[in-house]
This record gives C-alpha cells, structure tokens and sequence, in this order.
C-alpha cells in the first residue's frame, strides 16, 4: 500500500517508482506497513518554492535557397527609347540642309521677303457655306412700298427732302399754354398732331420738296385737315379748321396730277402717280370747306406720304 501524496489515502503499491519520490530515503516501505515518508514528502514537495518553466524553443524552417534563373529564361535587356546623340546629330544636320535648299529655292519679292500667292475664295458648288451674292433687298418707303436705292446711295423718303411752303402761320400756343408751332417740315415728321397751317383759305398756296437726287415717285398722299384734339379741352382742330378738298402734284418735267379728297377722313388719302422720275414734287391747294369755327379760320395739312420705289 502507498500512501496518496494528496490526501493521505493508502492506495495499493503498482509500480514504486511512481511513488519512490515521496518516500523517505532512510524508510524501506514494507508491504502492509503504512509509511508516513510519503506525508513529509509531500509537505516538503508543498513547500518547496515552484521552478519557473524554461521557455520552449521551436526551430525555424530554414528559408530554401534561391536558385538562378537559367539562362534561357531570363528576360532581354531592355533598350533605351532616345536616340543616340549621334543618330539625333545626324538629323538635325539633314534638316538643316533641306531647309536652306528650300529657302534658296523659293521666290523672293523685290525686299527680299518671301512672296505668298494669295488663295483666291472663290465659291465653290456644293460647299455650304459658300454664299451666294445677290442683289440688295428693296427698301420700304413711308407707306409701305418698295425703293431699290437706284441712282447711288441709300434709298430715300420724302423725311429726306427739304420742304418749303408758299405761306406759314405763326407759332401759337395749345389750350395748356403750350407753344405749337406751324412750320412746314411738320408735314414730313410722321406725327399726325403736328400740322402746317396758314391763315385762310389757302387756295393756290403749294408745299415743295426737294430731293438731294433723282427719286423715282409712284404715288402720294395727305391729311387733308389738322387731325388733332387738344388735350386740355377736347377741342377738334380738324373739325374746327378748313379741310382741303382738292390738291394739284406737279414734276420737274411739268407733268401734273390732280388729286380730289373726302371731308371728314382724317387719314392719309392716297393717288396713284406716273411713275414720275425727278428731283422736287410740289404740292398745289385747290379747294377747301369753310372753317368750323370762325374764328379759327386756317388750312393745314398734317402729313404728307410720298411713294419713291427708285
């Protein structure tokens, strides 16, 4: 039997080496005697201060050998992409010497400049860009019609011709105390509130424009009365004026048109005209209605439209 280092049990005997470390060196262990060696044994195994463990050391696996590559695995040199400097020497020289043909070659001008043969734009068929030219687009004239700016410059209108008349009232002034004044180029301004106006009847007294040029007139036209009501009052100067009833358009080459008028119609009235080429058109007054006021007796004429197509 064997005593168990732990609790002190007696165990049968097995092997006695297993327990030969908690015998004591001086007690035989006889069979069937219980030995108190293993006690002290194991107290002197307690007390004994614990060794600390030696570290364990693992082997590394050594790192296998590199080996060469063969020779026929191994990769070209690589080649450096710039030339040599005697390749890039060689053709800079080549240039150089193709260039001074080329100069040497090449037509000068009398300054020595290099002469340039401009390319000449010539509009090709197909292209889209290529405009066509045509001739210039006719111009309106005040009512409307066409002028083609025949003659030289740019087409005109009768706001280009100088006015001149027979016979003008003074200025006055509106019912606001405001200065009007009666002055022939009025009838040109394309405002029907302006007016020129005279002092009675006016019958035989002309208007006359004159042109820088030849213009060529197909047709003309007028407000026959001051078509205007004053803003301060209401007053109708049409109705309060003279209306002229009937005109006479005379030319340079002494071509005449007479032209009659509706009372009442404060808008253009239009005639048709030659076609008449000339420089001046004048205006005659025939006849007129008595004044609706009397003592506003005057004629006048608001606007005057002239149809020019060259």
């Amino acid at each position: 039997m064997a005593e168990c280092p732990l609790c002190g049990a007696y165990l049968p005997r097995r092997d006695e080496s297993r327990w030969s470390l908690f015998e004591a060196p001086d007690a035989p262990n006889t069979p069937g005697t219980p030995s108190r060696s293993g006690r002290s044994s194991r107290r002197a195994l307690l007390d004994e201060p614990e060794q600390p463990a030696e570290p364990i050391q693992w082997d590394r696996p050594a790192a296998p050998a590199r080996m060469a590559p063969a020779a026929a695995d191994r990769l070209p040199a690589r080649r450096s992409r710039w030339p040599s400097p005697v390749a890039a020497a060689g053709c800079l020289l080549v240039i150089a010497l193709v260039t001074g043909a080329l100069v040497r070659w090449w037509p000068a001008g009398d300054d020595g400049d290099v002469v340039t043969t401009p390319v000449p734009q010539a509009t090709q068929q197909g292209d889209p860009q290529a405009q066509p030219e045509t001739d210039p687009a006719p111009y309106p004239t005040v009512d409307g019609s066409q002028d083609t700016g025949g003659g030289g410059g740019p087409p005109l209108t009768v706001a280009d011709a100088a006015v001149t008349a027979g016979a003008t009232a003074p200025s006055g002034t509106d019912a606001g105390g405001n200065p009007v004044s009666y002055g022939a180029a009025n009838v040109t301004d394309g405002d029907p509130t302006t007016t020129w106006r005279m002092p009675g009847d006016g019958r035989g007294v002309t208007l006359r424009f004159d042109f820088p040029r030849p213009v060529t007139v197909a047709g003309a036209g007028l407000v026959n009365g001051y078509a205007k009501v004053d803003p301060w009052n209401g007053a109708d100067r049409y109705a309060e004026e003279r209306r002229i009833l009937s005109v006479t358009w005379s030319f340079d080459d002494g071509v005449t048109t007479q032209q009659g008028l509706v009372d009442g119609v404060r808008e253009v009235q239009r005639a048709s005209l030659g076609p008449v080429t000339t420089t001046s058109v004048t205006l005659a007054i025939g006849d007129t209605t008595p004044p609706g006021d009397p003592q506003r007796d005057y004629t006048a004429i608001s606007e005057v439209e002239l149809t020019i197509i060259g």
